[in-house]
């Protein structure tokens, strides 16, 4: 019984720790994607101003 206990435990703290690590790389690959992109639109065009920096998320 307490060794069934543990598993459940530790199964538990897995899939938590399998999920956490999952949406840190998707997260980081998210950010470098972004900056990319960014950096990409950026050399093209002048800085945006603030409207059309979220007009450009709005259309994503």
């Amino acid at each position: 019984m307490k060794t069934l206990i543990l598993f459940d435990v530790s199964q538990e703290c897995l899939v938590f720790v399998g999920l956490l690590f999952f949406f840190s790389v998707l997260f980081i690959y998210l950010l470098i994607s972004i900056r990319k992109h960014y950096k990409q639109t950026y050399k093209r065009t002048p800085p945006p101003t603030n409207l059309s920096f979220y007009s450009h998320f709005i259309h994503m």
